[in-house]
């Protein structure tokens, strides 16, 4: 940006809106206060931030809402590509939609500015290589795929490459289960079911880390702490398994904060007329025990906490 864009920027007086699928983890925290820290530089009001809870439902009702503020840019990562379509493209009529992670079906170039995500297709890469690299050596290890089930397009996408990845780079696994959850409560069955009727199954892979937390109590409740775990997005709690090497024993994350930057850059662009970029993809983290600490700080953007830290100490 020149000193002249970013004038005219702070001039405009610009109204800004985040509409989010869900909160309560860090992923959300980080991408927020990228976004909000980022268009404070330039002057640009956050005048509305919903959380649907992960539900589409809800999401078209918050967008309503939000419709009524008229603001002149509405950030969001849709619940389900398909029932918030309308509402979405109802909204682009009247703001520029900036979108995280995936577009709504039916959308076309012209029916909003930009979408920003991590590169799913190298975050599904991570994970399944982090897998196929564990067991390298073994003769025949058996997996089950725990993915989302929801019509999201980050997600399958990153199902889809990790899925590949095993099939062509790692013969040695094969794939006895495949499950797709909607909510992510339904992880706890879904893994609970699997291991009953695959008890030889030694890895599994899930979508992101809340799903993994529920994958993770049914195991401890079945005995089966050996199996390993391959999944995403770092935060405390799924570190902490990570660490204590339970489990966990590696996955690929997002960078929130610097995704949130590139959303908030993208808004501006497009406030000034600026709409020739139409994806951005941010590169994932590779996140295993032996560079958890630079890792945590570099996405985190905060130090190791204590309760984590302590157990490098030992």
């Amino acid at each position: 940006f020149t000193e002249e864009e970013k004038e005219k920027i702070r001039e405009g007086d610009f109204k800004v809106a985040i509409s989010f699928h869900y909160g309560g983890t860090a992923w959300k925290t980080l991408h927020e206060n990228g976004i909000r820290e980022t268009l404070e530089k330039f002057g640009i009001t956050v005048v509305a931030v919903t959380d649907a809870h992960f539900d589409p439902y809800l999401q078209v009702t918050q967008l309503e809402g939000i419709s009524m503020q008229r603001p002149d840019a509405v950030i969001a990562i849709p619940c389900d590509d398909t029932i918030t379509a309308p509402v979405f493209k109802k909204l682009s009529k009247k703001a520029k939609l900036i979108f995280m992670s995936n577009v709504p079906t039916g959308f076309e170039a012209k029916d909003y500015i930009t979408c920003v995500s991590v590169n799913e297709r190298e975050n599904g890469r991570i994970a399944a290589s982090l897998m196929g690299e564990y067991f390298k050596g073994r003769h025949h290890v058996k997996a089950g795929f725990i993915k989302h089930g929801a019509a999201f397009y980050g997600t399958y996408l990153r199902d889809m490459v990790a899925t590949q990845v095993i099939c062509e780079n790692y013969p040695n696994i094969e794939i006895v289960a495949v499950s797709n959850f909607l909510n992510i409560d339904d992880a706890y069955r879904i893994c609970r079911d699997m291991m009953k009727t695959h008890p030889d199954i030694e890895a599994l892979y899930i979508c992101w880390d809340r799903p993994a937390l529920q994958a993770i109590r049914a195991l401890k409740e079945l005995g089966r702490e050996d199996v390993a775990i391959f999944t995403y997005d770092l935060d405390e709690e799924i570190g902490e398994y990570l660490v204590q090497e339970k489990m966990v024993k590696g996955m690929g994350t997002q960078r929130p904060y610097e995704q949130g930057v590139a959303v908030a850059l993208a808004t501006a662009k497009a406030l000034l007329g600026n709409t020739q970029y139409k994806y951005v993809g941010v590169s994932p983290y590779t996140v295993q025990k032996n560079n958890f600490v630079r890792a945590w700080k570099e996405i985190m953007h905060e130090p190791v906490p204590k309760k984590l830290i302590n157990f490098f100490d030992k």
